[in-house]
């Protein structure tokens, strides 16, 4: 590749960010490079060697679909988060549940879910009793043993999906009253 190239093009798609450098006085491509923009939280870097393509127009397609590719395969390398709950995220309940149901964003491995309940004066290990269905949005549904008093309390999670790397998170709820 030459050192001093008359022009570079940048397309942003997306958490990715595609240069194309162009030939000095030929006009052609010698090579695209695309990044990971650091807002998306991972680096690291494709250069892609193009050649000769006459146009820039070739050059950012070749670019766009590198860039699409690539998030395509980014989007299966993200791991797992808490889409919703019930009780809800910050919600006052009127009397303790008899259950907190997750929903999250991919389907997680069961034998990998954590939940600790942090409130009242106590710690509670709760075990996944089960996930609340067969669809990838099912929730993983964890009986409330013990009935909950009046208070603040928090919910923390730990999962797996299928890719086995544990992800940590939490929230809380109020109950008003005992049941």
């Amino acid at each position: 590749m030459d050192a001093n190239p008359v022009a570079v093009r940048s397309l942003e798609c997306g958490t990715h960010l595609a240069i194309a450098r162009l030939h000095p006085g030929r006009g052609y491509i010698t090579s695209v490079r695309q990044n990971r923009l650091p807002s998306s939280g991972i680096s690291g870097a494709l250069t892609v060697q193009i050649g000769t393509l006459r146009s820039v127009r070739a050059t950012l397609v070749a670019a766009v679909v590198g860039v699409a590719a690539t998030g395509a395969s980014s989007a299966a390398t993200l791991h797992t988060s808490l889409k919703k709950a019930s009780p809800a995220v910050n919600d006052t309940v009127a009397t303790s549940p008899d259950s907190l149901k997750l929903w999250f964003s991919e389907t997680v491995e069961l034998p990998l879910t954590k939940v600790v309940l942090n409130g009242g004066g106590s710690v509670r290990k709760l075990s996944a009793a089960a996930m609340g269905g067969s669809a990838a949005d099912a929730p993983v549904v964890y009986a409330v043993m013990q009935t909950l008093g009046a208070g603040k309390y928090t919910v923390d999670w730990t999962v797996a999906g299928k890719d086995g790397h544990a992800v940590k998170g939490s929230y809380s709820f109020v109950v008003k009253a005992a049941k």
